[in-house]
């Protein structure tokens, strides 16, 4: 006799009805949170979706089988219902079965008679055969596979199109648990910086520096190496720690984990899936932990040398993987390692662990590890490279981590523990300050932090009257928090990509639609303006292969990525228009934009996504005004075409500067020749201002002219009265933007459009160059010479 489980469902449960309302979070972020931390192994945690899944779902049987890239098959991972020896020998290939069918075509497979379809591939080992009723769906992150999640029940109760929707919705939640599963259980073969040593404190020093994210912190210093191993391990082997002393700083790191899971649960709703999921699966391997203690016992060696070895065997199999998430998480296995070591070192009395209230110093950060710096508390970063308009930057402003960027590689080998203040309003980074210099920027802080508390006006207009819009740029949704940007008249620009950039996978539909609900909802009856997928260039997906392209600001980027992949593309459309079903105001922008064919290919994909919604009975938005963000000097010559079709028009300034003028803003070798204020930029603004007058659409600007106040004037004096700024820069807009009238405005408007050199528009706009320009000194625009 095959043992089966069925899940205990209560009277009550079955007599719930099963509506659109349990499409919301079906297995939500609190429930998978308590699943991983209540596992003992990865095997333990699939075992245990499953049965959470079968519990919601109301099913005898629901199974995981997941993709190995290896042999290209799935395979049964776990079950509750099927027979318990079935897990791990039941191996399906793409297009075998009805498995493997749901996998091959990407689409559900619904069946009330399983056994009677012409690709039923029976398992009697699997005592299948008394549930008749099946229902697949395939998880995908993009265009990777990951796996299958099926629902069974006995024939009498065949799926419907609700439960459908509802499984769907589920697979999308558990998307990422299940994929970082896969990537653990990847891992395992088939059968086969400790703190610097001290010294001499440097004296007092002050350091120029470019401000990526404003603000002030001060704190010890901590070099951050891409390479940490060296010293950390040399300072580990000098006391030769037991398995003993492993153990508790495996209790140490886990506790770690868990609480920098919560916080940024807590500060992020864009990370649906668990960051430090894979970090914490890790620690309940006994694949890893046992190779530990095996190499300890069978080679005779301490902790730190077995622990290193196994963590090197693991980083070489990931990095070797032709896949491109396989091959992130190879950093996984290192910052655990390091993690673990840390502690080690910590548990022996050696230096204290973790990064919290430090000033971190490295050469390059990715996304993950600003949110991760975040999470652990970081007092603030400096970076010996990159560019002020990096995403990196715009990341830390919303995470309010201060960041400047000072070009001295040679900091990276600051003493540890060194007295760093940042000076993130001025642009100065201090070593070892003097008192008299930390005191007096300290209050200069408290008098800055108060100002920027000030209230908003309800309305923004001129000292003349004249209305100005102010909406807010929002790359996550924590920069609505504060009372500022709730005040603020709508959002000119969200940015779709980071809750790509700061997460491990592809963000499934129904976790997407969870964030933009979380951005909408506080702005209620205001527009919000969705900017769709702009990635590639210096925003690559850490865990997509985006190939290697000689010039990737010029490449396979942004819109040009969308119609690439359209799953994605779609998917994201899909997730705008269902999370802004009763939203007033709901707005989508293309980015990059190069062509008026290009703007009517996206219109047609969101008018096709508009279509399927329907066909599926889905709530959605039935009309969002569309529009592009003019980027590429291409459209300046086609502007009054694009007008006439689109329903708004948002210039990006920063890459439309960078594009104008052929110079990568991420360049410090070129940042001198990146000059807004160039004649070329400003007699494009113009036109494109014009063009929208002219067909009645509003114009906004939302890239970093937006809030400079050497350049507001001059925009009002064109007739761009709407501006997207970041909220920690709307008190001061608001303030200088109500000193402003617009004849005067006009006026220096038409005479910074009628000189020729950039040398005469700073004078003009009164603009102090920030760098000096390289060709400063070769030539007078006065004599000619």
């Amino acid at each position: 006799m095959i043992p089966f489980r069925r899940p205990t469902i209560t009277h009550r449960e079955i007599s719930v009805p099963f509506s659109v309302r349990h499409l919301d979070m079906l297995c939500d972020l609190g429930e998978l949170h308590s699943v991983l931390a209540g596992s003992q192994d990865i095997n333990a945690y699939l075992q245990a979706i499953v049965e959470l899944v079968a519990s919601h779902m109301h099913v005898d049987v629901c199974s995981i089988y997941l993709f190995d890239d290896k042999d290209q098959c799935l395979h049964l991972a776990a079950s509750c219902g099927l027979a318990s020896g079935s897990v791990g020998k039941i191996k399906i290939a793409i297009g075998e079965g009805l498995v493997g069918q749901a996998m091959l075509d990407r689409e559900p497979v619904r069946e009330g008679r399983a056994s009677e379809h012409p690709n039923f591939l029976p398992f009697p080992e699997s005592g299948e055969e008394h549930y008749d009723a099946f229902l697949a769906i395939p998880i995908y992150r993009g265009p990777s596979r990951i796996g299958v999640l099926v629902a069974q029940r006995h024939h009498t109760e065949p799926f419907d199109t609700d439960d459908l929707k509802a499984m769907r919705a589920t697979g999308s939640q558990l998307a990422g648990a299940v994929e970082n599963a896969r990537a653990m259980v990847a891992l395992h073969p088939a059968h086969s910086s400790v703190a610097d040593e001290p010294e001499d404190a440097p004296a007092s020093e002050r350091l120029s520096a470019e401000i990526a994210s404003e603000g002030f912190a001060r704190g010890p210093s901590y070099a951050m190496r891409r390479d940490p191993w060296r010293k950390l391990f040399e300072r580990a082997r000098i006391a030769q720690p037991t398995l003993e002393d492993l153990q508790r700083a495996i209790v140490t790191t886990n506790k770690q984990l868990e609480a920098m899971q919560m916080r940024v649960e807590e500060q992020l709703s864009e990370l649906a899936s668990l960051i430090f999921e894979a970090q914490i699966l890790m620690l309940k391997d006994p694949q890893f932990i046992g190779d530990v203690t095996r190499r300890m016992e069978n080679e005779g060696i301490d902790a730190v040398q077995a622990l290193k070895a196994v963590a090197t065997h693991y980083i070489e199999i990931l990095q070797d993987s032709r896949n491109s998430y396989m091959r992130e998480k190879s950093k996984d296995v290192e910052d655990l390692s390091v993690r673990l070591l840390h502690n080690l070192v910590a548990e022996l009395g050696g230096a204290e662990a973790g990064v919290a209230e430090s000033v971190v110093f490295a050469s390059d950060l990715y996304p993950s590890d600003v949110l991760k710096l975040s999470s652990e508390n970081v007092a603030g970063v400096v970076l010996t490279a990159g560019g002020v308009l990096s995403h990196i930057a715009i990341l830390a402003r919303s995470l309010g981590v201060t960041m400047l960027i000072v070009d001295q590689p040679s900091l990276l080998d600051i003493p540890a523990q060194t007295s760093v203040l940042l000076d993130g309003r001025a642009g100065a980074l201090y070593i070892n300050p003097v008192a008299e210099v930390s005191e007096t920027l300290e209050k200069r802080e408290r008098d800055l932090q108060a100002i920027e508390q000030h209230s908003l006006d309800p309305e923004t207009r001129t000292a003349d009257g004249v209305r100005v819009k102010l909406l807010a740029n929002v790359n996550l949704t924590s920069d609505l928090r504060s009372d500022v940007a709730l005040q603020l008249e709508g959002v000119g620009l969200y940015r779709t990509e980071f809750p790509f950039l700061v997460r491990a996978n592809f963000p499934s539909e129904e976790e997407q639609i969870r964030v933009y609900k979380s951005l909408l909802e506080p702005m209620e009856g205001k527009p919000v303006t969705f900017r769709t997928l702009d990635v590639g260039g210096d925003k690559c997906l850490a865990y997509h292969d985006h190939g290697s392209e000689p010039n990737p600001n010029l490449g396979m980027r942004s819109i040009r990525f969308s119609f690439r992949h359209p799953e994605i593309f779609h998917q994201q459309i899909r997730a705008i228009l269902r999370a802004g079903c009763e939203t007033e105001k709901l707005r989508i922008m293309f980015p990059m934009i190069s062509s008026l064919d290009e703007f009517i290919a996206g219109r047609e994909a969101v008018r096709a996504c508009i279509k399927s919604l329907e066909d599926e009975g889905l709530s959605h938005h039935p009309a969002p005004d569309l529009g592009i963000m003019v980027e590429i000097p291409s459209v300046v010559w086609i502007i009054d075409e694009l007008a006439e079709c689109v329903d708004f028009l948002c210039i990006g300034t920063n890459d439309f500067v960078q594009f104008m003028l052929a110079v990568d803003r991420s360049n410090a070798m070129v940042a001198p020749y990146y000059i807004p204020h160039h004649p070329a930029v400003l007699r494009a603004l113009k036109l494109i201002a014009d063009a929208g007058i002219k067909h009645g659409k509003e114009v906004s600007i939302c890239g970093e002219l937006a809030h400079e106040i050497e350049y507001i004037p001059f925009l009002i004096g064109i007739g761009i009265h709407t501006l997207s700024v970041d909220p920690r820069f709307a008190v001061r807009s608001q303030q200088f933007v109500q000193t402003l009238r617009v004849n005067e405005a006009r006026d220096l408007a038409e005479r910074a459009l009628c000189v020729g050199t950039v040398r005469e528009v700073e004078e003009v706009l009164g603009v102090t160059a920030t760098t000096t320009h390289p060709i400063q000194g070769l030539y007078s625009p006065e004599t000619g010479q």
